[in-house]
C-alpha cells in the first residue's frame, strides 16, 4: 500500500478520534449547565457560583480582556447571573426542577483575543421550550470553565 495513503488514513483517523472527543466534552459541559438549571432552586448563591470559573482562574487565563476585572466585578456578575435565572424563573413561570433536557449546540467562537464556545441547551418546561447558551473557555490548566450565562428565551424547538 501507498505510504502517503497510510499517512492520510492515520492523520484523517486522529482528527476524527479528536474533535470527537472534543463534540463530547461541550456535550457534557451543555448537560453540566442544564444540570446547574435544574438545581437551581436548591443550591445555596456559593454552589451557584462554584460553577463558574474562579477569580484565581480569571487572573490567570492569557487573555488580558478576561483578567483586568477587579474581585468586586467578578462577584457582581456572578450575582447578576444570579438573580437574572431567578427573574427568569418568575417572568416565564418555569420551576427549575421540573425542566427536562432536549440537546446540546455547540459553536467555537473568538472575541476580543478570548477563545471559547457557546453552548446553547435547549429544554422543556410543561409544554413550553426554552434556551439558553453557557460561554466557556479554558482554564490555565486546559479545563474548560463557565464565564457566563445568557438570557433565557422561549424557543421554537
Amino acid at each position: 500500500m501507498n505510504t502517503k495513503l497510510i499517512r492520510s488514513l492515520i492523520c484523517t483517523l486522529f482528527l476524527c478520534c479528536l474533535f470527537s472527543c472534543q463534540s463530547n466534552d461541550l456535550t457534557k459541559k451543555g448537560k453540566e449547565l442544564f444540570k446547574l438549571l435544574k438545581e437551581f432552586e436548591s443550591a445555596s448563591k456559593k454552589e451557584f457560583a462554584s460553577h463558574f470559573i474562579s477569580y484565581e482562574e480569571i487572573k490567570k487565563h492569557p487573555s488580558t480582556e478576561i483578567s483586568k476585572g477587579s474581585y468586586q466585578n467578578y462577584n457582581e456578575i456572578i450575582e447578576f447571573k444570579h438573580a437574572d435565572i431567578q427573574q427568569a424563573a418568575l417572568t416565564l413561570h418555569i420551576k427549575w426542577k421540573d425542566i427536562v433536557y432536549l440537546e446540546t449546540f455547540t459553536k467555537e467562537f473568538t472575541e476580543q483575543g478570548i477563545n471559547g464556545y457557546c453552548i446553547q441547551i435547549d429544554f422543556k418546561h410543561g409544554v413550553e421550550f426554552f434556551q439558553v447558551i453557557g460561554y466557556f473557555v479554558h482554564n490555565s490548566k486546559n479545563e474548560l470553565k463557565l464565564v457566563s450565562i445568557g438570557k433565557i428565551i422561549h424557543s421554537n424547538y
